[in-house]
């Protein structure tokens, strides 16, 4: 490569970076090659080779411009940079090969060789190409463990490094914890490396780790946003490893995770694009959470597969049942246990158990009717001290430490260890290491609990709390137990043991189970003799509001709205003004969206939020922040000058504490407010950069997912819809657990206006239908209105035949909805009916002396306004809407807000000129609707323009 082609590659590639505003840091975190090294290659001192384009283009999402460069030959490729470490990259050359059976690589994972090849190539893309992500899924009980036992074993035997982690399967465990076991692994593997003395100290306290792997250290003041610096730990801990050997990494029982584990998964799997990295993810296909489904969506793509375990076959279900029973069984006993088992792995080998302890005929007489009434069975059979044992581990959990067992009965230490010899002679325990016990499934444990009484629940789990404190357990595990075993006389200290588990969870993003923790303490509380107006108040209060605070997170925002209401109502029967104001205040989340129906204000709620600005509490300017930024959320499009004055004082103030946290929110509101001025797009970049670089900052990964999502419409409003790709597509990468089907949902919305754009009508119908009913799947209050506003702008675009059927049909299921907003909607409710062909009722529900309120659909109405003028022959009203819309030539309405637009205001200009007698200014207009619309890759849009044009020429009025 000559010198001025590595030149003219590194100029290329700084184009592009800063095109997309993109820092030289932040390029090297996501490309992982140094930030030194990428400056040499843009200043032309080193050569740009096609792996460090293939990084670079999937880091900048640029459609393989630099890989293309190299291809195109004005580059000539040169030879790679050396690896970080050097490793034998096993199955480079046709994959890895899978062990013969019954080898103890696969001799416990009978019939899943297609699956374990599936693995192998997995494996294999994930070493030539990068990280791959693998998900496994199956029924309770249908091997998935097994299945990914056996694949860990075949690549630890391809030299690659395995780090576990498992959600448990029981509540009680920290959050995250299923990363704090790999991050426990992972320091494991790194402790003799040359840096082990500072990655030792990662995890000490104060270090980023600490959230992970020492959460009792954790008290009431957990770090806020502490998964973030954690994740960044784990992925440094994650490179590490890789430069010594490929990872495997197994997150096992992702059915359980309450979304950090999900989160931390997407945040890493950004990091380590280009590393040798396979994660398995397994879960179980009949629990699927959202948060589940929508990390799955969001990591769609060539990185990701799914393999699905099916049924055992007869013959494989003949070899669990010899291996498992220890004798031979027939074909024809073996074809009638698959059909009425399924071919459950699990539910085979405890009959196979059972024929070995009660003979052929306790199975083929009549076959249970699942898996449970195996299990019970097997626990039937067992003496009274192993049970009683059993149930303790089962109130602990999947397993169990035999000293603990010890402490909670009164059995004594060698009845333990009997007691537990015969559980692992039975097969329904192992142990995972010395001193421990574990059940084989959980499966067993839930039979074991199920059938303890409740009573001795109770005390056994206060049993576990007292010994577990002493053992210096940590505070979820402590809450877990102070909850199940609550009685009048310990809620309250329950109660407050919940709320310090609820706000380390959160500080870990696990919104969702600080939320379920929140509301058991409240629930306990009850128990308490004092009514919550008496001791207890102020932890009742402070419940509350945590409560309120944690649903919001969550994404739970109508939850969250009614417990808002339940604090404030709590405070008021406290009369403390500034407990009420706390209240008022303590939804606190990131707003990218509205948080109530378009139009409709809670007046009681905005009369509360001013006394309290009003009132003393107010002063406080902390508090006072939080209410303007509260206030400006709820008002709203309702009165858009009060929402933008709120949230310049909000931001005032912000700027004065020097809180990051503070003024993200202020910031918040910043957002909404400019969003609500149809001249505010130019200021939306200004906030969006400082939201994020504050965010960044501070490690505020919601905020960081707002910035993007503001940067995003800051990039529509001038039509840059590459770069507003890549900054949507970070706000889906940096989206907490809350955030993400919302944000997933902005991103879906994109790529159906893009469709729209395009003239892909039947593409866009079919995407815009899939997103209406996923809001109304979590009911959200806007989803009808949004239904009918976008199938009403495709139909506006596509036009033809038969659209006046579909536009009368558009107009009769939106009537409802005019009903109840009447002017708000009566523009695109007018046009709607023009382009049913029903003028009668057009004319009558047009109220065109009215102002059309000036808020985010101000200019989409003012169109249908400008538009509706021309075809029912207004002259004057024509006029008006041209002088009004002459200022936005050269936008397009609603586009910046990224779900719908109806083609060049330019358009309407023209229209509108060409009605009033002026045609030498529609030729002007419509000339620039062709070149906005050919800009943009809207060929329907253009052709509109131009077919105006060419009925203009002609002598026409141009509609």
């Amino acid at each position: 490569m000559t010198q001025q082609q590595n030149a003219d590659a590194g100029a290329q590639l700084r184009r592009l970076r800063t095109e997309r505003g993109v820092s030289l840091a932040a390029m090297a975190r996501m490309t992982h090659y140094s930030k030194g090294y990428l400056s040499k290659i843009e200043n032309g001192e080193k050569p740009l080779t096609p792996g460090v384009a293939r990084q670079c283009d999937q880091a900048l999402r640029t459609g393989g411009t630099l890989v293309g460069l190299l291809a195109q030959g004005s580059v000539q490729p040169a030879t790679e940079p050396a690896a970080a470490g050097s490793y034998h990259r096993a199955g480079e050359r046709g994959g890895f090969e899978l062990p013969a059976e019954g080898t103890p690589e696969t001799a416990a994972c009978v019939g899943r060789d297609p699956e374990l090849a599936s693995l192998s190539a997995a494996a294999t893309a994930a070493l030539t190409n990068g990280l791959r992500v693998l998900w496994v899924t199956g029924e309770a009980g249908g091997g998935k463990t097994t299945f990914a036992r056996a694949g860990a074993r075949i690549l630890a035997k391809w030299g690659w490094q395995v780090a576990w982690g498992r959600c448990p399967e029981v509540d009680g465990a920290p959050p995250a914890w299923a990363w704090a076991q790999v991050a426990g692994t992972l320091l494991g593997l790194t402790a003799s490396a040359a840096d082990g003395a500072g990655t030792a100290a990662a995890a000490s306290d104060g270090g980023p780790l600490a959230a992970l792997t020492r959460h009792h250290a954790q008290g009431p003041d957990a770090v806020p946003e502490a998964l973030f610096w954690a994740a960044r730990a784990v992925g440094d801990l994650v490179a590490r490893s890789i430069e010594r050997c490929p990872q495997l990494v197994v997150l096992d029982d992702l059915h359980r995770d309450r979304g950090e584990v999900l989160q931390l998964l997407r945040y890493l799997h950004a990091e380590l694009i280009g590393r040798p990295v396979l994660v398995l993810a397994i879960y179980r296909a009949t629990e699927i959470t959202a948060e589940l489904r929508a990390t799955q969506g969001a990591l769609a793509g060539s990185r990701s597969d799914l393999v699905e375990l099916p049924g055992l076959s007869p013959a494989d279900v003949a070899t669990v049942l010899e291996r498992t029973s220890g004798s031979e069984v027939g074909g024809d006993v073996a074809e009638s246990i698959a059909v009425r088992t399924g071919g459950n792995p699990l539910f085979v080998s405890e009959l196979g158990r059972l024929i070995r302890a009660d003979g052929i005929e306790a199975a083929t007489r009549t076959v249970p009717a699942g898996v449970r009434q195996v299990l019970r069975a097997r626990l039937a059979s067992l003496m009274p001290g192993t049970r009683t044992v059993l149930s303790s581990v089962a109130i602990l959990g999947l397993d169990a430490d035999v000293g603990v067992l010890a402490e909670l009965g009164p059995t004594a230490v060698p009845a333990v260890i009997d007691a537990v010899e015969a559980a692992l002679r039975s097969g329904l325990v192992y142990e995972p290491g010395p001193g421990q016990v574990r059940f084989t499934h959980a499966m067993v444990r839930d039979v074991l609990y199920e059938e303890i009484s409740l009573a001795r629940r109770v005390h056994l789990h206060g049993r576990a709390a007292e010994v577990l404190h002493r053992a210096g357990a940590d505070t979820a595990t402590l809450a877990h137990h102070a909850l199940a075993a609550a009685t009048p006389s310990t809620a309250r200290a329950a109660a407050i043991l919940a709320g310090r588990a609820a706000r380390v969870a959160s500080s870990l993003a696990a919104y969702q189970e600080a939320s379920a923790l929140l509301a058991r303490a409240l629930s306990v509380l009850e128990l308490t003799s004092g009514a919550p107006g008496t001791t207890n108040q102020a932890l009742h209060l402070d419940l509350l509001r945590s409560l309120v605070s944690a649903q919001a997170h969550a994404g739970n925002v109508i939850a969250a709205r009614v417990t808002r209401l339940r604090a404030v109502e709590a405070a008021r029967a406290a009369a403390d003004p500034r407990e009420i104001a706390r209240a008022y205040a303590a939804f606190d989340a990131p707003a990218l969206w509205t948080v109530h129906a378009y139009q409709q204000v809670d007046a009681a709620l905005v009369a509360g939020l001013e006394r309290a600005l009003a009132g003393p509490a107010g002063q406080d300017d902390r508090l006072r922040c939080h209410l303007l930024t509260t206030l400006a959320f709820e008002v709203d499009a309702s009165d858009p000058d009060r929402t933008q004055l709120a949230s310049s004082q909000a931001t005032a103030i912000a700027r004065r504490l020097d809180d990051p946290l503070v003024l993200c929110r202020a910031l918040n509101a910043c957002y909404i407010a400019t969003t609500l001025d149809p001249d505010g797009g130019a200021d939306l970049e200004a906030v969006g950069r400082e939201q994020l670089a504050t965010a960044t900052a501070a490690g505020l990964t919601g905020y960081q997912a707002q910035g993007h999502q503001i940067l995003f419409m800051a990039a529509l409003d001038r039509h840059e819809l590459e770069r507003a790709q890549w900054h949507v597509d970070r706000a889906v990468e940096h989206a907490t657990s809350g955030q993400l089907e919302l944000a997933l949902g902005i991103l879906a919305m994109y790529e159906a206006l893009r469709a729209l754009i395009a003239g892909r009508f039947d593409e866009a119908d079919h995407a815009y239908a899939r997103i209406s009913a996923a809001l109304r799947a979590v009911g959200d209050p806007n989803s009808h209105t949004f239904d009918l506003l976008v199938r009403f702008c495709v139909e506006h675009a596509r036009g033809g035949s038969g659209s006046a059927a579909r536009m009368s049909t558009l107009a009769d299921e939106a009537r409802p909805v005019y009903d109840q907003l009447g002017q708000a909607i009566a523009e695109p409710y007018t046009r709607l009916l023009i382009g049913a062909g029903r003028l009668a009722e057009a004319r009558a529900c047009w109220t065109p002396q009215i102002p059309v309120r000036r808020d985010y659909y101000w200019l989409l109405w003012m169109v249908f306004r400008a538009e509706n003028a021309v075809l029912l022959g207004v002259r004057n009203v024509a006029a008006a809407c041209y002088d009004s819309l002459t200022g936005y030539a050269g936008h397009l309405p609603e586009l910046v807000h990224g779900h719908v637009a109806v083609g060049p205001v330019d358009h309407t200009l023209g229209q509108l000129a060409a009605f009033c007698g002026w045609p030498s200014s529609a030729v002007n207009h419509f000339q620039r609707a062709v070149a906005v619309a050919t800009r943009l890759g809207a060929p329907h849009w253009a052709a509109r323009s131009r077919h105006a044009l060419v009925r203009l020429t002609a002598g026409a009025t141009a509609l």
